[in-house]
């Protein structure tokens, strides 16, 4: 299936239960991965495993091969990949230094923006989001996230040195993996506890 409204994909996903409730074995071809994991997870509502993704991919010699294919990976969001990356790297999993570092500042602002929605520009860089939240004034939700802005300023000071538009340098910024972990875990310990404990 493919280039079908989101009429016809509910259509579709109830058609195709009906005949995975009657069949021994069906098989899905589909190019959206949001398709595969709602139609997943509507067969697997009963406990059972019962859809397995896999996907082409490339392989030498101008081959394809089929390989697992990871759909909430696929399908999660900007934000939630950062979360990934970090907490990832953070539990020890190994990841790419570099990639890691630029996951911390647009994942702070993908919390920002989800805990005051509507409330902050969207084509603001960080530090101007932190000014704004800096010049919040009553009856401003933005107000409630004052007492953050100079650790997410301190935390912005470091990850920004590895994004384009605040370096020029950034891809030469050499990463110390001790550093890049003590703040990834405070990007973490802000939007978890949506404070900054006082010293």
């Amino acid at each position: 299936m493919c280039s079908l409204d989101v009429n016809r994909k509910n259509q579709t996903r109830a058609i195709l239960k009906s005949i995975h409730d009657k069949s021994e074995q069906l098989i899905v071809l589909a190019h959206d991965p949001y398709f595969i994991r709602d139609m997943r997870d509507e067969l697997n509502a009963k406990d059972t495993p019962a859809l397995q993704a896999i996907q082409l991919r490339h392989a030498a010699n101008g081959y394809s091969d089929l390989d697992k294919f990871d759909v909430d990976k696929e399908c999660e969001s900007p934000f939630y990949r950062h979360h990934r990356v970090l907490t990832e790297f953070c539990a020890g999993a190994p990841h790419d230094s570099r990639s890691t570092a630029k996951a911390i500042r647009p994942f702070l602002e993908g919390y920002l923006h989800r805990r005051f929605p509507g409330l902050l520009p969207r084509d603001s860089m960080f530090g101007q989001v932190l000014t704004h939240i800096r010049n919040a004034t009553t009856p401003s939700p933005l107000i409630y996230a004052q007492t953050l802005v100079d650790e997410l300023q301190d935390i912005n000071n470091y990850a920004g040195q590895f994004h384009h538009d605040t370096n020029p340098d950034c891809d030469s910024v050499q990463i110390t993996s001790s550093e890049l972990l003590t703040y990834g875990e405070r990007a973490l310990k802000v939007v978890y506890s949506g404070m900054v404990e006082p010293t």
